[in-house]
């Protein structure tokens, strides 16, 4: 397999992914070049010169950690929007359980008091 098909299988298959869109797209991101590159240097049956190949690689390198970075960055938002999510189920739990023990006679006797479990979800939520 010479540069060119080679370098036409990545395209394919990046493209088959969807990490990039066309061949344009692939020569201007991935090799550097404008976006006919690929196409003309197989018309003109023409070798790949090796800092095109470093440069693919370069921006391989760059995409792969790239990608880490923001994997990690929505690992850390969706633990950060489940814990959210556990706090407002909490809060409507003990929000039904007050709403249910508001008019039973221990509140009557203490109006102006608040419910014991309206304060303690204050105290969990302000731990």
């Amino acid at each position: 397999m010479n540069h060119i098909d080679l370098l036409e299988t990545v395209c394919e298959r990046m493209q088959q992914v969807g990490l990039i869109h066309s061949k344009a797209d692939f020569s201007e991101r991935m090799l550097g070049k404008g976006p006919s590159y690929l196409t003309s240097m197989r018309s003109r049956n023409r070798n790949v010169p090796e800092e095109v190949f470093s440069f693919f690689i370069s921006q391989l390198e760059t995409e792969v950690e790239d990608g880490e970075h923001k994997l990690v960055a929505a690992t850390d938002e969706l633990q950060r929007k489940t814990l959210q999510q556990k706090h407002r189920a909490d809060l409507l739990v003990h929000a039904r359980h007050s709403k249910q023990h508001m008019h039973n006679p221990v509140a009557e006797q203490e109006k102006g008091k608040p419910h014991r479990s309206i304060v303690s979800l204050c105290r969990r939520l302000f731990r």
